[in-house]
């Protein structure tokens, strides 16, 4: 009966603790230090990849290699569908970045890993592919490929011999941002034109021009 009583009173003790705020002992050891995660760079984002289901991992993403001195103020992610996703919206392409990261054996554990850093850096912001021209009457259709978003917007530029080079505009939607076309009117019979396209993210950031495709003589 005293056993019971006792066993009653530490569950209250316990209880009590936890709504009090204060952390219970974890007896468990500290994972190892994540020195296995595959990282994925693209130009606007990281994807970890191989982070272990049941842990939570704390990441810092930063352009310093000091690694962070607490957990303090540190957010921890799960690996939610094989992978772990930082950065949309918020980086920079083509720049270099640190990833620093540690981990738990769950979003409530007390012992947590050391501090592994990822030396990583951003791609370029992708430019358009399989670039054609299609001449047609006093006009030709371009068209390419775009590894972006549906929020880019393209710069189109198109010359031809003895005519000054001029620049359009096309801006995508969600129906064609991959495989987007354009219309070009007003152009001189029997020449051919030279095109080549550049990409411009939402942010202003701006791929490498495409290679140049020459469409056939305009009709």
């Amino acid at each position: 009966m005293k056993m019971r009583i006792s066993g009653m009173i530490l569950s209250l003790v316990l209880t009590a603790a936890v709504f009090a705020g204060f952390t219970c002992v974890s007896f468990a050891e500290a994972p190892a230090d994540p020195d296995y995660l595959k990282v994925t760079s693209y130009f606007d984002h990281f994807v970890i990849n191989e982070a272990i289901d049941d842990y939570a991992y704390g990441i810092v993403l930063s352009t310093s290699k000091e690694q962070p001195t607490s957990t303090d103020g540190v957010r921890f992610y799960k690996n939610y569908d094989g992978k772990i996703t930082l950065g949309y919206g918020d980086l920079e392409p083509n720049k270099q970045y640190y990833l620093h990261i540690c981990c738990r054996e769950d979003f409530f554990a007390e012992d947590t890993s050391g501090w592994i850093t990822y030396s990583v850096k951003t791609l370029k912001v992708p430019k358009p592919t399989s670039v054609k021209a299609v001449a047609g009457k006093k006009c030709m259709t371009v068209k390419w490929k775009s590894a972006g978003y549906d929020d880019f917007t393209f710069k189109i530029q198109y010359s031809a011999k003895g005519v000054k080079a001029k620049t359009a505009t096309m801006k995508v939607n969600a129906k064609n941002y991959k495989s987007p076309s354009k219309k070009i009117k007003n152009l001189k019979k029997g020449k051919k034109y030279t095109v080549k396209i550049m990409a411009i993210t939402l942010d202003g950031y701006k791929s490498d021009w495409s290679k140049a495709a020459t469409s056939g003589k305009i009709k």
